[in-house]
């Protein structure tokens, strides 16, 4: 009887089952003959967790592990050698511990190579200050309704922005260093110690989020700061961060929560080791691991002077909390070197951003079990060693250091021996030398005034280092020409160019200098020097000023501007603007006539009388006969933006590209219309040459200046001048997840795909602090009690 097709195909279909059966029963089957359940056979672990060969005696004996299978995993209860912070765990406040993903290297002390003798370390001092510290806060009057009021509902809405960047971060990131606030992705960038929770607790306190404070506190007490994820750590940021952060929650929590001094004690001794250095200089880059430990090293032959400099508050606050005079010594080393040279560099009484801190010794010592002697003072430290043990050097340094690099075997005299000398500023013939209060430099001085105030004013060391250095300092500063001549103050930078170092001067600024206005300002007020009031003002009213005339009311990262010929009588001159910005013989063309025009427009357009701005101390000769001040002449470094624009500008039509051939434009018109052409294609914003940086990395500086010129002042124009800048930053940053940094800042806000997914701890730190205490009361971190450090965590200040 024929089968039909129905039939077959069913036939068909139970046939390939059965085969398929077979085919899956043969592959389990060989699945699970291997001893690991797997398709490979496991590697072993080189050095297993001392506990996983442990029974506890509570619970039955587990049979024998298979020949070749890793070991057990640890059981509750037990305690493995090596463990793994609970930094990823999905609830870290539950107190469940992920399983280990494999065994970790943690930091462990050893005995240092150079150490300094007790006998010879450096205390903190105790002295009363010859000077008082004058008083920096305003006496505020009582605000009526109104005004209360209206400041509140400020405040809220900066409160409410911590909130949802909380959020985003807790809900995507949390126990991460970042969160990304476009994508949401964890990010560790700073070893995986939870920067931006450490970073953000003192501000989680001063906005009154109690729980979520104690929350992030619980979670401190599991991060183990003893393992960190790069072979590297970052010492300026480590300690500003996380030493900055843990002793900044202490100091404003009241010192109720010990946990926060322990682990603040804990990363300082993590991050000690830097200074194991045989002049004691320390290395910025710390390689911590046991091994790299185990050898001597010293400080770079490029050695940033903020990143060095920014290490004193940090250590002294902790010396001061803990009694442990070693971390006073470590960094009061550095400020006496420091002090050594400040009237020996290319600019006599400010310092380079980049020094030599190797102290001349190209080799160096291997490790000694004994405390190495030496003579103490500034420069000139001795290091010994026995003279049975080996040498080691740094060939490539010994190279690039040349003959002044003497290797420590060389001397027949003195066998084994390394003269470590202090800082030295770096002897490159035609090198560059750059003097600025930007990058690389910036939170340097700014230290200088905050550690005079730390202390106590105990010693006048740090006054007397500041007031210097800001004598000269304001040689950088100059008065930008804008539209509208406003009085305001910009820091340029100064170049010591060549053999002779002569010195340059350039107008890029950038974000990272507004810091400088409240600096000026604090000292002014801290050390009774009445004219930098006025210095401070200006500078912080000309970043306010650069954030009004970008198209998103946000200051880039860096900028060259335009500068006043004649800081006194200064007029928006809008032909040189387009002569730097498109610079053609044709402009030696433009008529007289056309010139008296624009100026007369410009003239029209003023809204601030021009005052004098302050002028700068006259010449003054150190001990050894050098002049600082405004005895050395600098020269305008007159290097201008590059007459370009992009290629798909080029293609386009000019404007009056239709123009009659019979009536062809004048060789002036040409030039106007490609400055023109220039400016409307790259975004420049008048006054401005060129935009170095246009991103806006949500930094704090300018915010920072603005909030302490209103504890200074008391002049509610501050207030009014912020919350502009929070509104701008409020609408281009903001996203579901939190605030993201600004590609570029000369566009119109929501412009797509102009957001960064970055968003750096030093928001929460800074940024969002800055703008809350801008409308608080002003007992709240009264700058009177409180000094606080770069990453703008509040210290205690000392009182007697």
């Amino acid at each position: 009887m024929p089968i039909d097709k129905s039939e077959a195909a069913m036939i068909r279909l139970r046939r390939w089952t059965q085969v398929l059966c077979l085919v899956l029963f043969g592959i389990i089957f060989f699945h699970f003959s291997l001893p690991d359940g797997s398709g490979k056979q496991p590697r072993p672990l080189a050095n297993p967790p001392a506990s996983t060969n442990l029974t506890p005696v509570s619970r039955p004996p587990e049979p024998p592990a298979p020949p070749n299978s890793p070991p057990p995993p640890p059981k509750k209860g037990d305690t493995p050698k090596v463990t793994k912070p609970n930094a990823d765990a999905k609830d870290p406040l539950k107190g469940q511990d992920e399983p280990a993903k494999g065994t970790q290297i943690h930091w462990q002390k050893f005995p240092e190579h150079f150490p300094v003798p007790t006998e010879l370390l450096i205390t903190l001092p105790t002295s009363k200050p010859k000077t008082p510290i004058g008083r920096i806060q305003a006496t505020f009057d009582r605000e009526s309704d109104v005004d209360r009021n209206d400041r509140l509902k400020k405040r809220f809405a900066i409160k409410e922005a911590l909130e949802h960047s909380w959020k985003g971060y807790k809900a995507h990131a949390w126990g991460k260093d970042e969160v990304g606030p476009l994508t949401g992705n964890g990010k560790d960038n700073f070893g995986g110690w939870a920067a931006t929770l450490v970073d953000a607790l003192d501000t989680l306190w001063i906005m009154d989020m109690k729980a979520e404070f104690e929350e992030a506190v619980e979670y401190v007490h599991k991060i183990d700061f003893t393992v960190y994820e790069s072979p590297q750590i970052r010492v300026f940021e480590t300690i500003i961060r996380f030493l900055g952060g843990l002793i900044g929650a202490y100091d404003i929590s009241g010192h109720k929560y010990p946990i926060l001094l322990q682990k603040a004690i804990e990363v300082g001794d993590v991050v000690f080791g830097a200074f194991d250095t045989p002049n004691r200089i320390p290395m910025l880059y710390y390689e911590w691991k046991p091994e790299a430990v185990a050898k001597p090293k010293r400080a770079s032959y490029q050695t940033g002077l903020a990143e060095l400099g920014t290490l004193m508050m940090e250590y002294t606050r902790l010396a001061q909390l803990t009694g442990n005079q070693s971390y006073y010594d470590a960094v009061q080393r550095i400020t006496d070197d420091l002090e050594a040279i400040q009237f020996n560099t290319s600019m006599p009484g400010m310092w380079p951003g980049v020094l030599d801190g190797t102290g001349g010794c190209a080799g160096i010592q291997p490790m000694a079990p004994r405390p190495i002697t030496f003579n103490p003072g500034v420069n000139g430290k001795k290091i010994s060693k026995r003279a049975d043990e080996d040498t080691w050097r740094d060939e490539k340094q010994e190279e690039r250091l040349g003959d002044d690099a003497k290797k420590p075997t060389d001397d027949p005299d003195r066998p084994g021996e390394c003269i470590a000398k202090g800082l030295a500023a770096r002897n490159v013939p035609y090198g560059v030398d750059e003097y600025t209060y930007g990058a690389g430099s910036d939170s340097y001085y700014e230290y200088l005034i905050k550690m005079h105030l730390l202390l106590g004013g105990a010693t006048d060391q740090y006054a007397n280092m500041y007031k210097s250095s800001m004598e000269v300092g304001k040689k950088l500063l100059y008065r930008p020409n804008i539209p509208g001549n406003p009085d305001v103050l910009l820091a340029g930078k100064i170049l010591a160019k060549g053999a002779e170092k002569a010195l340059y001067f350039r107008s890029e600024t950038g974000h990272l200098t507004c810091f400088a206005g409240g600096m000026f300002a604090v000292g002014s007020k801290a050390l009774n020097i009445k004219e930098d009031l006025e210095v401070g003002a200006k500078l912080t009213d000309g970043c306010v000023k650069i954030y009004s005339i970008t198209k998103s009311g946000i200051m880039p990262e860096a900028l060259t501007m335009m500068k006043c010929p004649d800081d006194e009588k200064c007029v928006w001159d809008e032909i040189e603007w387009m002569k730097i910005l498109a610079p053609a013989e044709n402009w030696d063309l433009i008529t007289a006539k056309e010139t008296a025009t624009a100026t007369a427009t410009a003239t029209k357009t003023t809204t601030t009388t021009a005052t004098t701005t302050p002028k700068i101390a006259g010449s003054k000769t150190t001990p050894d006969g050098k002049k600082v001040g405004a005895g050395a002449a600098v020269i305008e470094d007159d290097e201008r933006h590059p007459n370009e624009i992009p290629i798909e500008k080029q293609q386009q039509k000019p404007q009056n590209a239709n123009r009659r051939r019979d009536n062809p434009p004048s060789p002036a018109q040409i030039a106007r219309e490609r400055a023109e052409a220039y400016v409307k294609a790259l975004n420049i914003p008048p006054g401005v040459t060129e935009v170095n940086d246009r991103k806006y990395m949500l930094r704090p500086e300018a915010i920072e200046s603005v909030f302490i010129m209103w504890r200074i002042t008391g002049d509610k124009a501050w207030r009014e001048k912020g919350w502009e800048m929070w509104q701008a930053t409020h609408k281009s940053a903001r996203t579901e997840i939190a605030y993201a940094q600004i590609a570029d800042v000369t566009l119109e806000p929501g412009k797509w795909g102009n957001q960064h997914d970055n968003m750096e701890s030093f928001w929460f730190a800074e940024t969002l602090k800055y703008y809350y205490l801008l409308f608080s009361e002003p007992e709240l971190v009264n700058l009177d009690e409180y000094v606080l450090n770069t990453e703008a965590h509040p210290f205690k200040r000392k009182t007697f």
